[in-house]
């Protein structure tokens, strides 16, 4: 079971440095809206992706024996937690764009 985990855990880790590094990108972009709104696009794809790995997760760690389980439950936490900071940083960004976007027009 936990090698299961051990995946999900190598998998989220891919995911989170994948949408790290296309906020950073975002950025780069603001001359070129396109590529900019294709890059947000993106990033929320990979959040949602993320979102439902860590479902997945704490589906798997809740079959672990409890020693095992309390471990796994606390790197869980820790995942929800560097998935919301993305989400916020994302929002962030998307918030700004919009901001940019009104204030051309």
């Amino acid at each position: 079971m936990a090698l299961i985990f051990d995946a999900y855990d190598e998998e989220f880790q891919s995911l989170s440095g994948d949408i790290s590094s296309k906020i950073s990108l975002y950025s780069n972009y603001e001359d070129d809206a396109a590529t900019q709104l294709s890059t947000m696009n993106a990033v929320e794809a990979l959040l949602k992706q993320a979102g439902d790995l860590l479902k997945q997760m704490e589906i798997e760690v809740r079959s672990l024996p409890a020693p095992q389980r309390r471990a796994l439950q606390e790197k869980v936490k820790n995942y929800r937690k560097t998935l919301r900071a993305l989400e916020k940083d994302a929002k962030v960004r998307r918030e700004a764009r919009s901001a940019r976007t009104r204030s051309a027009l």
